[in-house]
């Protein structure tokens, strides 16, 4: 074992150095270098600035002894200092290596403790009176609210009511007097009133059945026939029958006879007829079914049946009403049916009757001309060559101011047979 040697200039060196057998490999030498002074205390340790510096090649053992001895005098305890630095330099990279090791380690994340057993609080008696108060204020208010809205609410639907009834009664007036544009508005207005009121009752369908009126007196039969057949499934849903019905069908047969639907208008006008007769209603309405089913079967060659509903329209107009262009054209058309049955003298007093009706009605109308027209027709057949010429001319005559070209040629055609020319 080599011992302490000599210092250079700069102060005292130790080298220590580790026992090794034969055939190691080379030796390690650490040569501690700095100045220190050593007052001849042994039990003082050295005192100054020591550094340490690697000498040779290869590794510091990790097993070995270690002697040092004061280059002046005496020992010093200078071992086991150098050892515990030695150690701690060589354990550094394994406590750098497990500190990052710990710093890239997820931690665990723990779950947080429920809370266990029971809290009790003391509440505050008079913030919660303070607060049921205003619920109890609060909730007055709201009823107070309620009630109003609910009074608003039955005051607007007795308004909506009123106007209903008014509606109801002004347009008949509107339709009687021909102001069908002014109706057709009101009626449309009455049917939005009876979907906000609501209200499921037949009164829709009466207001369905007057805007179909409204649309066949303009000639819009199409239009008119599905207001005629909602009102009729109106009444029907709330068990209406008798006229307010029988109207109701006596329209719809109309504006398919208008519409040249012969067959479909004879089926609804005997259901209407069937309806009027049930209920022992005699209305102009019956009259105005009795017209066009007559016609309907005129059509159809059904003379005789056609006869009797011409017959029964005169009667009901004559009894109830529809004096004027309706009981004339119920005249007229029984006229020619009987006509064709070879009864010219029924058939002259007939459109008698029936020219007598037009002239009240109205003045020099194209109904009245036609009237004319066929009684001299008639008289013609009979030889009464004088009255004839009197109609056929008197019909000419408004015919022409009319412009009625079809009628005047065939006025004019009978007229040479009348004079004898």
């Amino acid at each position: 074992m080599e011992g302490i040697q000599p210092a250079s200039s700069r102060g005292p060196q130790l080298t220590f150095s580790s026992s090794e057998g034969a055939g190691s490999p080379p030796k390690k030498r650490l040569i501690l270098s700095g100045s220190f002074k050593n007052e001849g205390k042994a039990s003082n340790p050295i005192a100054g600035r020591v550094t340490a510096q690697p000498v040779g090649t290869g590794s510091l053992p990790n097993t070995g002894s270690i002697n040092a001895q004061s280059a002046s005098s005496g020992s010093f305890p200078l071992a086991q200092p150098l050892l515990s630095s030695l150690e701690e330099e060589a354990a550094t990279p394994a406590k750098e290596a497990a500190a990052s090791a710990e710093r890239t380690e997820p931690t665990e994340k723990k779950a947080p403790q429920p809370i266990t057993g029971s809290i009790t609080t003391q509440p505050d008696k008079g913030l919660l009176r303070r607060v049921q108060k205003e619920l109890d204020g609060l909730k007055r208010a709201i009823e107070r609210r309620d009630q109003r809205m609910e009074k608003i609410e039955k005051q607007i639907i007795e308004v909506k009511q009123t106007l209903v009834d008014l509606l109801r009664t002004l347009v008949p007036v509107l339709i009687h007097q021909g102001e069908y544009l002014e109706a057709e508005d009101l009626l449309n207005r009455l049917i939005g009133l009876f979907r906000e009121l609501g209200e499921e009752s037949w009164f829709e369908g009466e207001a369905h059945y007057y805007l179909g009126e409204t649309l066949l007196a303009r000639n819009e039969y199409e239009e008119g026939q599905e207001h005629f057949i909602e009102a009729i499934k109106r009444y029907k849903q709330h068990g209406v029958t008798g006229m307010r019905l029988g109207k109701a069908q006596a329209g719809l047969g109309e504006a398919l006879f208008r519409q040249g639907k012969y067959e479909e208008a004879k089926k609804v006008l005997i259901e209407a007829k069937t309806t009027f007769e049930e209920a022992h209603v005699k209305d102009p309405h019956f009259g105005d079914v009795c017209v066009y089913l007559g016609v309907t079967l005129s059509r159809q060659n059904e003379i005789e049946d056609a006869r009797k509903m011409f017959e029964k329209a005169e009667e009901l107009y004559r009894e109830f009403g529809g004096k004027g262009n309706s009981l004339g054209n119920a005249q007229s058309n029984l006229a020619g049916i009987l006509s064709k049955q070879g009864k010219d003298e029924e058939a002259v007093a007939a459109y008698q009757r029936a020219v007598e009706t037009f002239e009240k009605a109205s003045v020099e109308s194209t109904n009245l001309a036609k009237a004319l027209y066929r009684l001299g027709v008639v008289l013609l057949n009979l030889g009464r060559k004088a009255p004839a010429k009197e109609v056929l001319e008197r019909a000419l005559e408004i015919f022409n101011k009319a412009g009625e070209r079809e009628y005047i040629l065939l006025s004019e055609e009978h007229l040479k047979k009348a004079r004898g020319s």
